[in-house]
């Protein structure tokens, strides 16, 4: 605590040698865990001492540049979720827009950042087909969110949009396009390298069998459902509903752990097979550190004791080694060790040897 009011002084003489007595403290004790620093120190300070750090990194002029990089490198594989209780004013861990279950009288975070992405990819996609695959899925969202039933209720959604996404939108209150009906896939195959070639294509394909997937007449269907046809073509909108769609299917039936896992560890196998990994792999697999990231943050404030359980039981499958090795591959070292020293920690032997030869 006392280490923190000096970092925040305005002494800058003040703020320079608690840095530095803060770096000269980690590197002395460079083989405490991260986990023994949660249980040990007080949770709340560490979180502000780490926040401070971030702020003198934030400015390349600081004159605290490197001895704060040096502290945040050395507590660099805590886990920032540990802090999400604290968060209050700061950002250390992404915000997750949740998806509605039920209809909702206003607009919500996640259908706001939907239509945006589908206005975007309206703007940006050349082909006249693609434009009408985001078209319609934007027709069909501003219906379920009652754009239109209203005129006053109309303008007030609007406002939530900067005036070019309003202009891509107000067109599609009153459009009528139409889609074929959702075919549904088989989702217990393999995808990666076996029905794609490419990360795009994988991704693509992925997101949209999901997508055929869910349950028909519910809320959350109704919004990603008309998005199946804009998924198959434009891939940011596939990596934005990816994990959603897990959450969904998740909630829906838990037994979608099973096939959604068989595709991880299908990627991670290559990963660990290969000793040199392509530029696809790296970015499968880092598709699948950010869905691992995804569902963390979304267990903080979910209710819902069944998925929240599912969501842990998922996350358990996979190895700690094996997500160590894979983000050594991708060259996500802070990662690595974050993974290392929890795989490490599990071991009842404390396998050392292993851990010396990872490091």
């Amino acid at each position: 605590e006392e280490f923190y009011k000096s970092l925040c002084s305005d002494q800058i003489d003040l703020r320079r040698a608690a840095i530095i007595n803060f770096s000269d403290f980690l590197v002395q004790r460079w083989y405490t865990s991260s986990s023994f620093m949660l249980d040990k120190c007080d949770k709340k300070i560490l979180f502000l001492i780490m926040n401070q750090l971030l702020k003198c990194c934030n400015d390349p002029r600081s004159q605290f540049l490197f001895e704060a990089g040096r502290c945040l490198g050395i507590l660099g594989s805590i886990d920032y979720s540990n802090f999400a209780q604290f968060d209050q004013e700061h950002t250390i861990y992404r915000k997750i827009a949740r998806i509605p279950i039920d209809d909702t009288s206003l607009i919500d975070d996640f259908g706001k950042i939907l239509l945006n992405e589908l206005a975007n990819a309206f703007l940006v996609v050349s082909e006249s087909q693609y434009q009408d695959c985001a078209a319609y899925a934007i027709q069909e969202i501003t219906a379920v969110y009652k754009f239109s039933t209203n005129p006053s209720k109309e303008k007030h959604l609007l406002n939530y949009f900067t005036d070019v996404v309003q202009e891509v939108i107000i067109p599609h209150l009153t459009s009528s396009y139409s889609s074929k009906s959702t075919p549904c896939k088989k989702t217990s195959d393999i995808l990666f390298g076996i029905s794609c070639s490419s990360y795009k294509d994988w991704i693509k394909l992925w997101c949209s069998t999901l997508i055929s997937s869910l349950s028909d007449g519910k809320f959350r269907s109704s919004l990603l459902k008309p998005c199946y046809a804009i998924t198959r073509y434009y891939v940011p909108i596939a990596e934005l509903l990816l994990p959603y769609l897990i959450i969904i299917l998740f909630d829906e039936n838990p037994s979608w752990s099973d096939c959604i896992s068989k595709e991880i560890l299908h990627i991670l196998k290559l990963v660990q097979n290969n000793s040199r990994i392509n530029e696809c792999e790296i970015k499968a697999v880092e598709t699948i550190f950010e869905i691992f990231d995804f569902l963390t943050d979304y267990l903080i404030g979910e209710t819902s004791e069944a998925l929240k359980t599912t969501i842990h039981n998922f996350l358990a499958i996979f190895c700690k080694k094996n997500l160590c090795i894979a983000s050594l591959a991708c060259k996500s070292y802070a990662r690595s060790l974050k993974y290392l020293e929890k795989y490490v920690s599990e071991q009842t032997d404390k396998n050392f040897a292993l851990f010396e030869n990872l490091y």
